[in-house]
């Protein structure tokens, strides 16, 4: 995915509306874990 860079704001939207697909909770991290 080279050139893509998200926001929190577009970061949060994207597992929100994964959530309520899936209708389960995720957890989302960065490459350190956090």
């Amino acid at each position: 995915m080279a050139g893509w860079h998200l926001d929190t704001k577009m970061a949060q939207d994207i597992v929100a509306r994964t959530m309520r697909i899936i209708d389960t909770n995720i957890n989302v991290m960065d490459a350190r874990g956090r």
